[in-house]
């Protein structure tokens, strides 16, 4: 898959998919692996600004935060994730926020939008998440 073909909805089928949910929260150096091998140089690209033009929707705002906030976790595992991408990641996820993209999107999407705010270290966006995970229903899925 060409970077430049690549769509938020290639990320979503991803990401969404029972194989990769499986792997969520799990260290699996397979799942590490394959995203790292597919997604690298995606990751570099939108961490250098690329690809900006997603945010204008609710789906490519979540999939600039997967790459951003969760594919680190699989491609760099034990290494400390780049201030300038997480940034950016609560970036997106404001935005995001506040154009009420939150109100559109399914309980999995929910979840990921919210956690670039969990990750930083700013305590207003720490509570902002708390307030998240008040207002939606997870049904202790995760």
């Amino acid at each position: 898959m060409s970077e430049k073909a690549i769509t938020p909805s290639d990320i979503h089928q991803y990401w969404f998919s029972e194989k990769s949910k499986r792997h969520w929260f799990s260290s699996t150096p397979e799942v590490d692996n394959e995203i790292k091998q597919r997604y690298e140089n995606l990751w570099e690209s939108i961490s250098s600004g690329r690809f900006v033009e997603w945010r204008d929707t609710a789906e490519g705002s979540v999939a600039l935060i997967i790459i951003l906030d969760q594919f680190p976790l699989n491609m760099f595992r034990g290494k400390a994730k780049s201030f300038q991408t997480e940034k950016l990641a609560v970036e997106v996820a404001l935005k995001a926020i506040n154009k009420g993209y939150d109100e559109i999107l399914n309980t999995d999407e929910l979840l990921f939008l919210f956690m670039p705010l969990m990750h930083s270290e700013n305590l207003e966006h720490q509570s902002m998440q708390v307030k998240f995970f008040e207002k939606y229903d997870f049904n202790d899925e995760y």
